[in-house]
């Protein structure tokens, strides 16, 4: 929007005027869908009028935004009155323009929408407001659809810009949403108050927006469906096994695979968290693979079920986290902090977008990013993030992943090609927790990302062990395809949310009386979600658990497998029992019987069976013999 001010101004001198003009002018750009750089500039002579800005934006059910500006001028100097104001707006569907004054009469106005996308308004005060002190308010409203987006689960509201801030002596935004919205989830900047009347009301003051600009986020998660595509060659002479990085749970999401084809030998998950399927190709041969699911995420982190193992790990130099650079030693102990640190890195590094649409993509380096700061995209403010905060002693690793966005002006990543976005993310020492920051989105859209997350970044594969291992999605392709292998959507939250894990059970069909039994356990996880500490329960009646291999299984991905081994021993009675009954139970700590399986082993009559018949009557035979030896011998001595 373009504000234009003509003014004149006044001074007696033998009862001659002169004329003096005046220009005010308001940048007010409002093409957005997600967050577009809508902005609204002030040049104005500060010394000659005070400015009071009250910005409303009212939104209905569907999205719709009835916005008003009461904008009143203070003449500070007696000569000065204004003759003319123009406004340009750009955008869709802008309806219903009126522009009032303080008492709420229409003021004249000449509307040109020649232009495409553009409305230009020219208002005429109906007198001119003339002495120090005096005001002067034009009411201005309009009906325009562009700040609130539905997208999946949530609404998202952005508002324009303000440039030349602290040339408005007064600035309050009023945000009114309706509760069909949801609950309120993500807001940036800090320093907002909230209250609910008829609607949720959020305002900012002129003190708050100078922390940056304004993005609200309504509604509890957001539920994206994908479709990952890869393509595997083996190109040995040997066998080879491949392993495939699928979406995993995080502190953010929760994954339902639903399913894999073709179906992979086994799905694990490393000390990262990542979740790899297993492929093993003979020589020469080449599948494609596809991976469907859902993920539903979430803009607080929520505690997993288990800790990493070792947060030593996540302070390692590595090629691209330089932390044991000097350089890097000094600016980590001098910010020592997360949130410093990422204030840092937002500062030093100036985002290159034209290096994403070159393809030029070579990784820098948290080192290369403080000796190129001007060449920056994403990988780079993640590499800089990660190796101050391990310099500082902050464990802190890479998520690479796709990241919703319509406008990579603002929020950049690459839509047309696989190259995805990367963040990063910190370990909370007191929260138990990886926190998820986005500084590269800070950078570009000035939005607040690392309070909370805007339920729009979807991890592909953690990096902490290994700083480029394993790959995404996206990075399996054949050298010739230009097809899209990450695709991923809006959707409705998954139906089915549990999985039955599956266990075949095996033992020998028959055994000795007192016999060491030997036997085993395969458990299917056939999706859509993890399984998280499955006790293992092995009992029956006369018998008992001497060995088994793991009697806890910590995380059970969908479409992983795991096979455990046991011995069992027997205080069967070899007269009187026939069979051994064991009973397998698989279940989380507090449910010990969620799946239960049942075998019986047949005992084998000691009668029956030919080898221990033939040493039995052997015995007997060698027993008779020998009580007739007795016998004969005690009769001859008498």
């Amino acid at each position: 929007m373009f504000h234009y001010l003509k003014s004149h101004q006044r001074k007696l001198f033998r009862d001659k005027v002169k004329l003096k003009i005046l220009a005010l002018l308001i940048i007010f750009n409002l093409l957005s869908i997600i967050y577009y750089p809508l902005s609204i500039s002030s040049a104005f002579a500060s010394n000659e009028f005070g400015v009071n800005q009250i910005i409303t934006y009212n939104f209905d059910e569907k999205g719709d935004c009835q916005t008003t500006y009461e904008i009143t001028l203070e003449n500070k100097l007696s000569n000065i009155y204004a003759t003319q104001y123009s406004i340009t707006i750009s955008g869709e569907r802008i309806q219903n323009i009126a522009v009032k004054d303080g008492q709420g009469k229409d003021l004249k106005i000449d509307v040109n929408q020649s232009q495409r996308q553009l409305t230009k308004v020219i208002v005429y005060p109906n007198s001119p407001v003339t002495g120090k002190g005096e005001k002067q308010t034009f009411v201005i409203s309009y009906l325009g659809p562009d700040y609130a987006q539905k997208e999946g689960q949530i609404w998202r509201i952005t508002t324009p810009k303000i440039n030349n801030l602290e040339e408005a002596d007064n600035l309050d935004i009023f945000i009114k949403a309706p509760f069909a919205f949801g609950k309120l989830s993500f807001i940036s900047p800090q320093g907002y108050q909230y209250h609910q009347e008829e609607k949720q009301v959020i305002q900012f003051s002129k003190k708050a927006l100078q922390q940056g600009e304004i993005m609200i986020i309504f509604g509890k998660s957001q539920t994206f469906e994908f479709t990952l595509k890869y393509y595997l060659k083996n190109s040995q002479e040997k066998k080879e096994r491949y392993l495939l990085a699928l979406p995993p749970d995080t502190n953010y999401q929760k994954i339902y695979l639903n399913q894999i084809i073709p179906q992979p030998e086994n799905v694990v998950s490393d000390e990262d968290g990542n979740w790899l399927a297993t492929f093993d190709l003979s020589p020469q041969q080449e599948i494609n693979v596809i991976v469907q699911g859902q993920a539903q995420i979430a803009s607080e982190p929520i505690s997993l079920p288990f800790l990493p193992k070792n947060l030593e790990n996540y302070l390692q130099d590595q090629t691209y986290w330089e932390k044991n650079d000097p350089e890097i030693q000094e600016i980590a102990q001098e910010l020592k902090t997360p949130q410093k640190i990422n204030q840092f890195v937002i500062q030093k590094l100036e985002y290159n977008l034209g290096r994403i649409e070159n393809n030029s993509i070579k990784r820098l380096g948290a080192k290369g990013a403080l000796a190129q700061p001007q060449n920056a995209i994403c990988t780079e403010f993640t590499d800089l993030f990660i190796a101050l905060c391990r310099a500082a002693g902050i464990p802190a690793r890479e998520i690479n992943g796709y990241a919703y966005s319509d406008n990579p002006q603002l929020l950049p990543l690459s839509l047309k090609t696989d190259i995805l976005h990367s963040w990063p993310e910190f370990w909370d020492e007191e929260k138990k927790v990886w926190r998820q920051v986005d500084p590269t989105w800070e950078n570009t859209s000035h939005i607040n990302y690392f309070d909370k997350m805007d339920m729009a970044h979807l991890t592909l594969v953690i990096h902490g062990q290994d700083n480029q291992k394993p790959a995404p999605a996206g990075a399996y392709r054949q050298s010739s395809s230009q097809e899209k292998n990450v695709l991923v959507n809006f959707s409705s939250p998954q139906e089915k949310t549990v999985s039955e894990p599956q266990i075949i059970l095996s033992l020998p069909q028959k055994t000795l009386p007192k016999q060491k039994i030997k036997g085993s356990l395969n458990i299917f996880n056939p999706g859509p979600v993890a399984l998280y500490h499955q006790k293992i329960t092995i009992r029956g009646e006369k018998i008992s658990l001497e060995e088994i291999t793991e009697n806890e299984i910590a995380v059970l991905p969908p479409f992983g497998q795991k096979n455990i081994n046991f011995i069992l021993s027997s205080q069967t009675n070899i007269l009187k029992d026939k069979e051994v009954i064991v009973e397998t139970y698989l279940g989380e700590e507090n449910n010990l019987i969620k799946i239960q399986k049942t075998s019986s082993i047949q005992l084998a009559p000691i009668i029956l069976q030919e080898k221990s018949l033939k040493i039995l009557m052997g015995s007997a035979a060698l027993l008779f013999s020998l009580l007739l030896f007795l016998a004969v011998k005690k009769i001859r001595k008498n």
